[in-house]
């Protein structure tokens, strides 16, 4: 009897410690246009690219596509997004160069955040535009060079 109650703990410890199901999805590509202020996914299991897209909603001040399973590169339409006081990719698996593009974000006064190890190439002159920039200026990847 001792042992029939051990092996139910041992089969409900192993049971519940399993971690939950995945479910992948892609990052939505289509976002209304007109009233998108933000642009947001954080912790959640997406798995596609960043769509070009997003370089469309001229409106948001905000964007951050952190801690998720988005793969692939820094789209150059992220550019477009002239009126982004925050700027986040980070813990996702982007690779490629930093766009030269992103010098356009010049109203970011928050931050400006790119964590990646898959990053290379030079850091672009034109994030020196970045000028209104007070709080969070961060560059992570162990391929960058000046």
């Amino acid at each position: 009897r001792g042992r029939a109650r051990l092996a139910k703990a041992l089969l409900f410890s192993i049971i519940s410690s399993a971690p939950p199901p995945v479910f992948a999805k892609p990052l939505p590509t289509t976002l209304p246009v007109e009233g998108t202020t933000s642009i947001n996914f954080r912790n959640e299991d997406y798995t596609s690219t960043i769509p070009t897209e997003y370089g469309l909603l001229t409106g948001a001040t905000y964007f951050a596509v952190t801690y998720t399973g988005v793969t692939g590169s820094i789209p150059t339409q992220l550019g477009q997004l002239v009126k982004t006081t925050f700027f986040q990719t980070s813990y996702i698996k982007i690779g490629s160069t930093i766009p030269t593009e992103l010098g356009n974000l010049v109203k970011i006064d928050d931050a400006f955040n790119v964590d990646s190890s898959s990053i290379t190439g030079a850091v672009p002159s034109e994030l020196g535009r970045l000028e209104s920039l007070t709080s969070s200026f961060t560059l992570v990847s162990t391929q960058l060079c000046s």
